[in-house]
């Protein structure tokens, strides 16, 4: 799970000589410069000199960087979203630990803030949608501890405790203050994407929000839109399905109990997403790529199987994860294909199988690739040992690429490509989406498991051998 924004507690600049100097400056900078073209972005990062900025846009967990700005000498900067990216919600990487996240394509935005605290400094000079967003932000980040703890005595002590009725007034004086925002947000910027925002993230009402019965809880989810292609380029979809997910989550069950408990959040989930839409699209993909993490592969299929064929708009990427799971279940038997190592030899996969064999799919152009490739060549004496052949298939095009990197990392194993890429008969064979890819076969071409890192590797050998 990932948290909305990254807090920096350590350091603030409100009020104060620092803060009249920051307006002062800012405020000449603006007055000496002339009016952009709409839905531009300027700002100042205080101590940003030669820092190079990342421009990601979001996708559910995942932050897809577009573009990258470098600040002048004194930290300011100018920056248009290219006219063919998506309005929505961005983030701008200072590092991996400090960013800011930015409404972009709907309005200009001019801000000011501190590179080593960004969000605690930020001033918001034009620009209503995130000028409401730091404002909720900030108020609820100034309430989080008390809520905290007011909410876990709510959750963990009896109705009846002599304490309670204070605590729940001072819980609801909270809750009531963020609900007014929101009422008053869909007030005054009642078609903004913002209020889309943190209405569908935050909206929900006193009862449900101290309920600790499942049901009650899942209204709240009930009366969100998720039916909203803005919010596609957000967090808003992805943050709604984990948490509804987490209702459903139980320390105490197995593994089995556990999977069977999120394929009912599943169920109960679809149940109000309207189908052929691009959010139930989404929800689907999300669904698979969040619990393959997991390798929960029941729950993977549940979802490949009761929902996906619903899915009206169904993009490549998905179409070939339906797929790929549809025909690569534990226990499938692996097809047989032709390999060429750099347009010399052919040879037939199944000749290559001997007891244990990981299959592997790959590109020189892919960082976890290379992270992978170094990880297996440091433990493939072991693998040796044990009997477990590699036979790894490039999906590059270009053989003096795959020729240079061969040379360099000098791999203990043979590799074959046959030079067509993605377009290469093979990964329609295998429905390949992403790489890397394993598979993990034995001497009968039937499948032990899809291993999607080094540790998931060991650990299936371990059970097999």
């Amino acid at each position: 799970m990932t948290q909305l924004k990254n807090m920096h507690p350590q350091a603030s600049l409100r009020g104060g000589v620092v803060l009249k100097t920051m307006v002062l400056s800012l405020i000449a900078f603006f007055l000496c410069t002339d009016s952009f073209a709409q839905q531009y972005v300027e700002g100042e990062f205080i101590g940003g000199q030669g820092m190079e900025i990342l421009v990601g846009e979001h996708f559910g967990d995942n932050s897809r960087i577009i573009d990258t700005i470098t600040p002048d000498d004194t930290g300011r900067f100018q920056y248009q979203l290219d006219s063919t990216a998506e309005k929505g919600l961005y983030r701008f990487y200072l590092n991996d630990r400090l960013w800011l996240d930015f409404i972009l394509g709907f309005e200009d935005l001019r801000f000011q803030t501190v590179a080593a605290a960004p969000e605690q400094s930020l001033i918001v000079f034009e620009g209503k949608q995130n000028e409401a967003l730091y404002d909720f932000y900030r108020m609820i980040d100034a309430e989080a501890d008390a809520k905290t703890v007011l909410l876990a005595f709510v959750m963990d002590y009896p109705n009846k405790d002599k304490a309670m009725k204070t605590v729940k007034k001072q819980l609801k004086k909270i809750v009531k203050k963020e609900q007014n925002f929101l009422k008053k947000l869909e007030g005054n910027q009642a078609d903004a994407f913002v209020t889309d925002y943190l209405t569908f993230l935050y909206k929900q009402s006193w009862e449900n929000y101290v309920s600790n019965q499942q049901t009650q809880k899942s209204r709240t989810f009930r009366n969100r839109d998720w039916n909203n292609p803005a919010l596609l380029n957000s967090n808003a979809y992805a943050k709604g399905i984990i948490d509804y997910l987490m209702l459903y989550a139980n320390s105490d069950a197995g593994q089995e109990k556990q999977e069977a408990l999120f394929r009912m959040a599943i169920d109960s989930l679809f149940s109000f997403i309207p189908p052929e839409t691009k959010v139930y699209d989404y929800t689907a993909l999300y669904l698979m790529e969040g619990f393959e993490q997991y390798e929960m592969e029941s729950v993977i299929m549940h979802v490949v199987k009761n929902y996906s064929q619903n899915c009206s708009q169904t993009v490549a990427k998905l179409s070939n994860r339906i797929e790929f799971y549809r025909h690569f279940y534990n226990g499938a038997e692996i097809p047989d294909f032709v390999l060429s190592r750099q347009n010399s030899e052919e040879i037939r996969f199944y000749e290559l199988v001997e007891g244990v064999t990981l299959l592997v799919f790959w590109t020189t152009d892919c960082p976890h690739c290379a992270q992978m490739n170094g990880a297996l060549k440091e433990m493939y004496p072991e693998f040796y040992q044990k009997g477990v052949k590699i036979v790894s298939v490039s999906l590059d095009e270009d053989f003096g690429e795959l020729s240079r990197y061969l040379k360099q990392t000098n791999l203990p194993w043979p590799v074959y490509a046959d030079g067509e890429g993605w377009e290469s008969p093979i990964v329609e064979t295998f429905h390949l989406y992403a790489t890397p890819t394993m598979f993990l076969v034995n001497e009968n071409y039937r499948l032990l498991g899809k291993p999607m890192n080094l540790n998931q590797l060991v650990f299936l050998l371990n059970q097999i051998q």
